[in-house]
């Protein structure tokens, strides 16, 4: 009798432990993972459609203060260049997946490797910011998903971004954060760190979206300066009780975009 009770309790026991397990690892729905493998991609994904969808098989022209960029993306293949004037002399750099070229006057000159690699690096520059959020699907983007933020009564996805070495650039060390509205998806802050140079951190806000071209949303930003080493977790909150100090305005001119037949 005794062996059977104690039989009994057992096998409940075990029964209750399973039970009490698979109940645990229910998965909360409104979380971002749910039916993702991974939350922060699920949201940038989520982000990038509620801009326009990816950047690919289109041409694309702007203004950014004194000079003019232009791009070209087709199923991976892409050429970005950017004009300006100096002095008398007007000055085309252009870039793809294979080399680098500058022209003076339309006469293409030779530049030395560094040089090539600092300009090529400044028009991508150029390119990631204008083209965000859609350039944190390229394949040197690391992602990593943070936590939700309530900013100003609304709730934001928090996402962190980090480089690969390999594919990610001279600036593949810099870090940076992007807050993503979880009813609209679209991006409304991001901060970063950046090291080249005497390194520094930034913050940056929406100032405007452009209306859709082509379906695509590209945005003009307010640009914060903040002191070197701050935690960039923290910026949205200083930035809402007005602890930053403004150093320019991020604006884009004269937008074209045109889709491209496959």
């Amino acid at each position: 009798m005794n062996q059977l009770w104690f039989r009994w309790v057992l096998i409940t026991h075990l029964f209750l432990s399973l039970l009490i397990a698979g109940h645990g690892a229910h998965t909360d729905t409104s979380d971002p993972k749910a039916g993702a493998l991974d939350s922060a991609e699920w949201i940038i994904s989520e982000s990038i459609k509620a801009h326009g969808g990816a950047v690919d098989w289109l041409e694309l022209s702007f203004d950014f203060r004194d000079w003019k960029y232009a791009g070209q993306f087709k199923g991976g293949l892409y050429e970005m260049s950017r004009q300006f004037k100096k002095g008398d002399s007007l000055y085309f750099d252009k870039f793809n997946n294979r080399t680098f070229m500058r022209s003076i006057n339309h006469i293409v000159v030779e530049v030395p490797e560094k040089k090539a690699n600092a300009y090529t690096s400044s028009i991508n520059s150029v390119f990631y910011f204008a083209l965000l959020p859609f350039k944190l699907s390229d394949q040197a983007v690391q992602l990593r998903y943070v936590g939700k933020q309530s900013i100003a009564g609304e709730t934001f996805y928090l996402v962190a971004v980090s480089f690969e070495k390999e594919n990610g650039g001279e600036d593949y060390e810099d870090e940076y954060r992007y807050w993503i509205n979880a009813q609209t998806m679209q991006l409304d802050y991001f901060a970063y760190s950046y090291s080249t140079g005497k390194g520094g951190v930034r913050f940056r806000s929406v100032e405007k979206r452009h209306k859709p071209i082509e379906g695509y949303i590209l945005q003009d930003y307010i640009n914060y300066k903040v002191n070197k080493g701050t935690n960039l977790d923290n910026l949205v909150y200083m930035h809402q009780n007005g602890k930053l100090e403004e150093l320019s305005r991020i604006r884009l001119e004269n937008i074209k975009i045109e889709r491209i037949k496959k």
